[in-house]
């Protein structure tokens, strides 16, 4: 079973892959470039096809929504 996992660079950091594809049940591999957004699978998607994956996962990381460039006044955002 091939499961691709997908997300930007600090996604790929986040789940260390090392680990997550020592489990030998699945052969895992990794999609991502930087500041990869889900909508940005739509452009892969005839590679990924090709692929052929059982499952395709998008790993979410919350640095990635950059929280950090909201600005919240009087409890609402600019």
């Amino acid at each position: 079973e091939k499961v691709l996992f997908a997300g930007s660079s600090v996604s790929l950091y986040s789940i260390l892959p090392e680990k997550l594809f020592q489990d030998q049940t699945y052969k895992g591999q990794y999609y991502s470039h930087v500041a990869m957004a889900p909508t940005d699978l739509y452009y892969y998607r005839e590679h990924i096809s090709e692929l052929k994956p059982k499952a395709v996962v998008y790993i979410l990381n919350f640095a990635d929504l950059q929280w950090e460039y909201v600005e919240v006044k009087d409890g609402k955002t600019n």
